[in-house]
């Protein structure tokens, strides 16, 4: 008999928008998500947010606004059970040249009107539409 074990992550997400299109990187899964990561013990949503920001885009200062949206959603892995918890946050990143990490294989400007067209959570397609 195996035992389940079960976590709990709070991660932040920025919602960066341009010219009616919104920035998106696409994990090694082929799925398309909006950047950020989980908050690690000790540090704020926002600080964890900008940390997230400066790993994956190479952006060292970005403007971090509120919180646009807050949803959960589970999955399984491997007989582990995992809550996250996603707060997203409105960002600007300014004229920074973008310099996607090892983490994702390409990033993206998907415009708002075309992300029923790409692979990602259902509740990444309804924070955009209803954005727009």
């Amino acid at each position: 008999m195996s035992i389940t074990t079960q976590k709990q992550y709070v991660t932040v997400k920025a919602l960066i928008e341009k010219d009616d299109s919104f920035l998106f990187l696409k994990d090694h899964k082929g799925v398309w998500e909006l950047p950020g990561g989980k908050i690690r013990f000790g540090e704020s949503p926002k600080a964890a947010l900008q940390r997230e920001l400066r790993e994956e885009l190479g952006c060292e200062q970005a403007q971090i606004g509120s919180v646009v949206d807050v949803w959960t959603f589970d999955a399984s892995e491997e007989g582990n059970d995992y809550q996250f918890i996603v707060l997203v946050f409105k960002c600007s990143i300014g004229g920074i040249e973008i310099k996607k990490s090892d983490e994702h294989v390409e990033y993206r400007w998907i415009p708002g009107n075309r992300v029923a067209d790409f692979e990602m959570r259902d509740d990444y397609r309804r924070l955009v539409i209803g954005v727009r």
